[in-house]
């Protein structure tokens, strides 16, 4: 986050823009981001790197009164990317790195949307006797 703000991984000026990802498989999505996005982080320098993919949203999976969950195919995959660094200066070292340069280039053939956000602190719950503390 920069002064408050959420931070997006924006694609290179000199790239067209692209059409969105429609259609992408499942497999190519968790391919992506463990497999690419995860190696590149990995690679540029990220600490602490965890990768998740979900199973793909379905109206008959998720039935919440009041809520519609029929989303277009394009955006029924949804995975989260957690990594660390010592300082908010490698954040955007690691941005800035050819290997994530890369990823950006590339993100349009699988994702509709990446959004960063900084975690300044975390606060652990820990489960004693059946309670939490």
């Amino acid at each position: 986050m920069v002064d408050g703000r959420a931070r997006r991984l924006r694609r290179p000026s000199n790239c067209p823009a692209p059409a969105p990802a429609q259609g992408v498989s499942g497999r190519s999505f968790r391919a992506f981001v463990h497999d690419r996005f995860g190696t590149a982080l990995h690679d540029a320098g990220a600490q602490d790197l965890r990768t998740y993919t979900f199973w793909p949203l379905a109206p008959r999976a998720h039935t919440t009164f009041g809520v519609s969950h029929d989303n277009p195919p394009h955006r029924r995959h949804h995975a989260v990317v957690i990594f660390g660094t010592p300082t908010r200066e490698n954040v955007d070292a690691l941005i800035a790195s050819p290997e994530i340069k890369s990823i950006v280039a590339d993100q349009h053939e699988t994702c509709t949307a990446v959004h960063a956000y900084a975690v300044d602190r975390t606060v652990p719950v820990v489960r004693i006797h059946g309670g939490f503390r």
